[in-house]
């Protein structure tokens, strides 16, 4: 996914600015004026929890989708909206990718508050009963866009190549006012391979989880153009926070001069939603900037807003919190994602990160992240190559 929607190696190497990125997302957070003696910074490790698992993973089938935007749901469980979604089968003593399910898979599983899951997560097929046998299956259906080259053509296969394919990446998930629908931005984009993509547009689907079915199918807010235009990362709208019948959403333009945070409030009835004028983004001032972010709501445990920030492509991070979209916003703590600094050479950690504040406690903020390396998730035949990915949870001090 990048940033809520690039996937894989796609992001770093799309940005291709280490130094600058660094220079961008380390600005100090104290330029909120909250606390001029700056405030207190939690630097304690992170703690490794292990794997987010799929019913249908085994000892001889596993999946290594990115993303794990999670939304709490008023019967006791979570919904799951994961990003590219590979699967892999344990055959002739090595692990070989047997599927790929581009832009989005989903699942819904159990949870109590305050603390990570530990039942396998069902996966959800739209339409369908969700069921332990349920596999893993496209949720967000492929938008129109074109190649990025100019040319009008549409972007498939036939005129890109055998690696070229439209996909929606969901940039967030969170359940509107009526307690039944579930809001999901997305991120049109054209992909040509694992290195060369384009974001072209932007728009939102309502799902509702009560019958597995989408209310309100795939809409293109601002359409993707026949020129394969890039759409701007202010334009990237992610992590909504819904407060009654209002949403607010962020994103941000990074990584250079006059880089910066934005968050985009409006009503959540359909003909707001649908009206790309609606979408006004205004600067957050004194938050740092960087190109992956994830923002969660408050919960009775954390009361506050919670804003997971890239640091670094190996995994650093900072929290920082605040009681409104706009701020201030105050960084809390700092730190490394457990186990990445110990990822295969070569391969970055630094994308679908993602808090989830309703299996987090006061103390820490529970977190998915996809670990490059880590894999199978079911552990018992091993993959000496590093070649499989996985998500993994790791508990965040704040």
């Amino acid at each position: 996914m990048l940033h809520g929607a690039g996937s894989r190696k796609r992001l770093a190497l799309a940005i291709g600015l280490l130094a600058i990125v660094a220079s961008c997302s380390s600005s100090p957070s104290s330029t909120t004026g909250t606390n001029p003696a700056g405030p207190t910074v939690k630097t304690d490790p992170a703690t490794f929890v292990g794997p987010v698992l799929a019913s249908v993973e085994t000892a001889t089938f596993s999946l290594g989708q990115d993303g794990g935007i999670t939304v709490p749901l008023p019967n006791g469980k979570t919904f799951w909206v994961f990003g590219d979604t590979p699967s892999y089968t344990y055959k002739d003593n090595k692990w070989n990718l047997t599927g790929f399910i581009q832009g989005s898979s989903a699942g819904i599983g159990t949870y109590t508050p305050g603390q990570v899951p530990t039942a396998p997560i069902n996966m959800v097929a739209p339409g369908l009963p969700s069921t332990k046998t349920t596999p893993a299956t496209q949720f967000l259906p492929p938008p129109d866009v074109f190649l990025p080259d100019g040319s009008g053509k549409v972007c498939n296969k036939e005129n890109g190549g055998p690696t070229a394919g439209a996909v929606r990446w969901a940039s967030g998930a969170a359940l509107m006012a009526d307690k039944t629908n579930i809001f999901v931005p997305f991120i049109d984009a054209c992909v040509i391979s694992e290195t060369d993509y384009r974001a072209e547009g932007w728009g939102f689907a309502m799902f509702n989880w009560k019958t597995n079915k989408f209310t309100t199918p795939p809409i293109d807010v601002i359409p993707p153009k026949s020129s394969g235009e890039a759409l701007s990362s202010s334009q990237y709208f992610s992590s909504p926070i819904i407060d009654g019948q209002k949403v607010t959403m962020f994103s941000y333009t990074c990584c250079a001069l006059g880089s910066s945070m934005y968050a985009t409030t409006l009503d959540t009835d359909l003909k707001t939603l649908k009206d790309p004028t609606a979408y006004r983004p205004a600067p957050i001032l004194g938050l740092p900037a960087t190109f992956m972010f994830a923002v969660s709501p408050a919960t009775k445990a954390l009361p506050f807003l919670t804003m997971y920030q890239l640091v670094d492509l190996k995994g650093a991070y900072r929290l920082l919190t605040a009681t409104s979209p706009l701020g201030p916003w105050t960084e809390k703590a700092t730190g490394t994602l457990p186990k990445c600094d110990s990822a295969p050479e070569g391969d970055t950690c630094n994308n679908s990160m993602y808090p989830h504040p309703e299996f987090s406690t006061a103390g820490s903020v529970t977190t998915s992240y996809w670990l490059p390396g880590f894999g199978p998730g079911v552990p018992t035949n091993p993959d000496p190559s590093h070649q499989i990915w996985h998500l993994v949870y790791a508990k965040l001090p704040i």
